[in-house]
């Protein structure tokens, strides 16, 4: 990384030297656009000095720029202070513009309570108690004092968020989310500490007959601010105006810089911060709950992520070296009064000692242990962005306002006291508090088991890290059996990526992302053969295994069959056997009435030795509360819970000790065998994700299901348990490996893999197995991952879709016929972008694969009907468009209503994505850390998809 940064250094003579010649005299040595161009070179160069070094950046910014106002020569005595002005806020709309993208609601409410106790207490407090120091050492009015108390009290966003996502990472206090709890508190802090400062500045700086306006300007500009941020997020959600990154992107930025500039220029620049945050804020909002309706293309998780890269780089490299470089060029040390700067220590030491022992106190509650609070103290102390931006402000408002006033002189030195108290609460502030926060961080706090298990605190890091998750279990119910159930999230792996790249300034990921991106985009249009020219998938694999090297492995891991099993609680919310259980299905005997567990997996992750250790504290749940937690808020019922037959003795006080930890494959068995003594199905389910040759290769593809499939076969109750338990889901939609049902592009076909693999399972397995198809390469049809079964030859003419017909010609010749289900992946809105409602939903659901359960696929005379189960649906049920989708798609699956005209036959089964809560674009069934069950969701499949839990058959409404 560093020799890249220095690669660029060396152009940067070249540039001046092309900006002198091409422009003329604007670029010679004493103009305004010399000057800034030796600030902004100088200040990249002095951060990229002291980060060697292991100094935060920002010091190496700020102290080049108190180095070129205090040399001798005058460097930059010709960069216009106007401007300073406009580059800092130019630099506090980028900042906070990326905090409101970072932020993210179902976060926020997670950790709200212990977020808000440590956004406001100890900050309040300090900028009170500053202000009566300032006031005491440096005689200014107390309100002016309050100015900068609020200034002080800031945490630097730029400074903290980073850090806590380095420990995230690492799992450091991830299991409390101590590092989410801070970055979210952070925003708070700096929105109060930006509202105190907008209203006390103007109270103090109030003269003349404008003083009731400046009075009233405070608290009048926060509401500006959030009021133009709200109707630019609301404008901005209208993405079928805004249809490409590029339209959003200017349009969210120009409206963070639009915001601050009309602001500022009616001297409320802290309005304006606040306006760009809010702009960040709602327009995510808005673009994830496909807001304002029909003017939204739908949600979409991936938008933020492109603007939030964009603007990154104009951060790291534009407006964070001029904002430092800039504010340090504002002091002058020989014009500085005796005194200043000791009295300036004075106010940041005292204040900042303070600050660390209320942080301490106020987060002393049984959730935290004294070491956690300790950190929460060290944590709250690094300060920088807001110091930078604010400090100058009140001496610019003064020389602006009060150039009449008697006392003109004093009030000056009053604005350079605060100017340079800011200055040296950067200083301190920046550089011992980011060092205590990384030397304190291993001593203080725990270290999660699975780091990328739990929550993330902003929209990148949890969607970024959801990839690393693991995939785990899902079921489903049917009212026929079998039912089926599913696990997998549905990723869009661009966007991911995309978020991915902004975990860290690593010029190696940013590299491996490049290559990936454009392979992933090159195979998704069926490009494969370019890709494989160009050398892109070996680059991928090498940059793969460099990047596993430097900072492990970022790959989803299979190995980890349930993602919640690590959050300890009681045993009917974090024990394997225990969620089994309660999810089961069987006879008469069942509880929530799902019926199936999805597997999914990879080779890779199946090949390594050992599998993650899931023992974790735990304590069991009483009879009475279990049964109140399997049942829907409002019901009541004396019918007891089934006995759990197949309970699993375990160590007391802990769940999951059982767990086999010899292999991965081992594992993986005693899963498979768990799940059939609670008398449910299993389904495995091979998820490459474009991760692994074998799906390209037909032989190996084959060779490898022969393997696992004799694995299975060959546990010692597979014949009095197992056999005709098992369904194997061949592979999990080929469209995104760019396979489509005929070889192109260098790949086989879908028809290949499919016939040959079930060819030789079924000359392995004659009787036992069941196997599940998704269709493919239909997409121009307007169909998604795994649906795609037409085989209308019209329709596919008109289309130019991919033909299924030679697949199915060759299947109904088959042995193994009857044993084939088809299994069409079909989502609402939300996750499609597509519009289907109604008539034109049912139609083109029945085109794509409803004829194949009621006409069936018919040859030379002869149709031959197929079972078909839905293997995927699922949404937040949140937005109107999804909860109406899902009610029309309902009554296709069901054949009644509207929807009997083109399905005239319920469907075998359905599967709803999915358990886990860490999906991004569905949620689950269970939220809260894995722990509570998602009633909203339940109802719906109890009341319109016919999911039948355990009380339902004589249950009264509670009192």
């Amino acid at each position: 990384m560093g020799h890249v940064r220095l690669k660029i250094d060396r152009w940067k003579p070249a540039t001046a030297s092309v900006l002198v010649f091409a422009i003329g005299k604007a670029f010679l040595p004493g103009s305004p656009a010399f000057a800034t161009l030796v600030i902004w070179i100088c200040s990249v160069v002095g951060a990229e000095i002291v980060h060697w070094l292991r100094i935060p950046r920002v010091v190496g910014m700020l102290g080049t720029g108190l180095l070129l106002a205090n040399v001798p020569g005058g460097v930059v005595e010709a960069f216009p202070d106007k401007w300073g002005v406009q580059m800092r806020a130019a630099a506090l709309a980028t900042i906070f513009l990326r905090c409101g993208l970072e932020l993210e609601f179902k976060t926020m409410s997670l950790y709200k309570w212990p977020a808000l106790r440590l956004a406001f207490l100890p900050g309040v407090t300090e900028a009170i108690f500053d202000a009566g120091v300032a006031t005491a050492v440096f005689h200014m009015p107390f309100p002016l004092a309050l100015s900068l108390g609020f200034i002080l009290k800031a945490v630097g966003p730029g400074l903290v968020v980073p850090a806590m996502f380095q420990l995230q990472k690492q799992g450091l206090g991830a299991n409390k989310g101590i590092p989410s709890t801070v970055v979210i508190a952070a925003s708070f802090d700096d929105i109060i500490a930006i509202t105190g400062f907008s209203i006390f500045v103007n109270i103090a700086i109030a003269t003349g007959e404008n003083a009731a306006w400046q009075i009233a300007s405070g608290p009048l500009q926060v509401l500006f601010g959030m009021g133009g941020g709200i109707i630019a997020g609301a404008v901005l959600g209208c993405t079928r105006i805004f249809d490409n990154k590029y339209k959003r992107l200017i349009g969210i930025y120009g409206a963070a810089l639009l915001i601050m500039f009309f602001l500022e220029y009616f001297d409320m620049l802290s309005g304006g911060a606040l306006g760009s945050l809010t702009v960040g804020l709602v327009t995510c909002y808005m673009w994830e709950h496909g807001k304002p309706g029909r003017l939204s293309q739908g949600p979409n998780n991936s938008y933020s992520a492109d603007i939030e890269r964009v603007a990154a780089v104009v951060w790291n490299w534009v407006m964070e070296p001029m904002l430092f470089a800039t504010i340090g060029t504002s002091i002058v040390f020989a014009e500085l009064p005796q005194g200043t700067i000791p009295k300036s220590l004075l106010v940041v030491c005292t204040g900042l000692v303070l600050r660390t022992i209320i942080t301490y106190f106020i987060m002393g509650r049984r959730r935290y242990t004294w070491k956690e609070q300790l950190f929460y103290a060290v944590a709250w102390t690094p300060k920088a962005t807001v110091q930078a931006s604010l400090s100058a402000v009140p001496l610019s408002l003064i020389n602006r306002t009060m150039v009449n006033d008697p006392n003109y002189e004093q009030w000056v030195q009053w604005g350079s006291d605060l100017l340079a108290t800011g200055i040296f609460a950067i200083i301190i502030c920046a550089t011992l508090g980011t060092a205590m926060v990384f030397w304190l961080a291993p001593v203080l706090l725990e270290k999660s088991e699975d780091e990328a298990g739990l929550y993330r605190s902003s929209r990148s890091m949890s969607r970024a890290l959801t990839k690393q998750q693991s995939l785990g279990t899902m079921m489903t119910q049917q009212q026929h059996p079998p039912g089926l159930g599913y696990g997998p999230e549905h990723l869009d792996p661009i966007a991911v990526l995309q978020d991915l790249r902004m975990a860290d300034d690593h010029t190696k990921i940013n590299e491996y992302f490049d290559a990936i991106e454009k392979l992933v985009t090159l195979v998704m249009e069926g490009h494969g053969q370019q890709a494989k020219d160009e050398g892109l998938c070996d680059a991928v694999m090498d940059l793969q295994e460099a990047i596993s090297r430097d900072v492990g492995p970022r790959q989803l891991t299979a190995r980890q069959m349930v993602d919640g099993l690590n959050y300890g609680g009681a045993d009917a919310q974090t024990d394997f056997a225990t969620i089994v259980y309660q999810l089961r299905q069987v006879c008469i005997s069942w509880m929530l009435g799902f019926n199936i567990i999805r597997l999914p997996f990879r080779y890779r992750d199946l090949d390594e030795q050992y599998p993650k250790d899931y023992t974790v504290k735990c304590w069991d749940m009483s009879t009475e509360d279990k049964r109140r937690r399997l049942m829907a808020p409002g019901m009541w019922t004396e019918k007891q819970l089934p006995h759990n037959n197949a309970a699993i003795q375990r160590n007391s006080g802990y769940c999951n000790n059982y767990l086999p930890s010899s292999s991965t494959y081992a594992r993986l068995m005693y899963t498979i065998q768990t799940i059939v003594s609670q008398g449910m199905y299993v389904m495995l389910d091979y998820q490459p994700m474009g991760t692994e040759p074998q799906a390209y290769n037909v032989k190996e593809f084959v060779c490898k299901w022969r393997s696992l499939v004799s694995r299975v076969k060959s546990l010692n109750n597979w014949e009095e348990d197992i056999k005709g338990r098992v369904f194997i889901d061949v592979m999990n939609e080929p469209d995104s490996m760019g396979i489509k049902w005929e070889p192109s592009s260098g790949h086989p076909g879908a028809r290949e893999l499919y016939l040959e693999t079930l060819d030789a399972l079924h000359s392995m397995v004659p009787e036992g197995l069941l196997y599940i198809l998704e269709g493919t390469g239909q997409n121009n049809f307007g169909l998604n991952w795994g649906n795609g079964f037409i085989t209308d030859t019209n329709v596919i003419r008109k289309y130019g879709i991919s033909d299924a017909n030679y697949f199915f010609r060759q299947l109904v010749s088959k042995p193994y016929v009857n044993k084939v289900v088809m299994s069409p992946h079909v989502y609402p809105p939300s996750v499609t972008k597509a519009s289907f409602l109604g008539d034109s939903l049912w139609q083109q659901s029945s085109i794509a694969f409803g004829y194949l359960q009621t006409q069936g696929y018919c040859n030379n005379g002869k149709c031959t009907v197929f079972p078909v189960v839905i293997g995927e649906t699922g949404s937040f049920l949140s937005d109107w468009s999804d909860k109406q989708w899902m009610a029309d798609f309902a009554d296709f699956i069901n054949a009644r209503g509207g929807a009997r005209s083109y399905n005239s036959q319920s469907m075998a089964g359905w599967l709803w994505w999915c358990y886990n809560e860490n999906s991004h674009d569905t949620g689950g069934i269970v939220w809260d850390n894995w722990k509570q069950l998602d009633w909203n969701k339940l109802g719906f499949m109890i009341n319109s998809l016919g999911l039948t839990p355990w009380y339902k058959d004589e249950f009264v409404a509670a009192s």
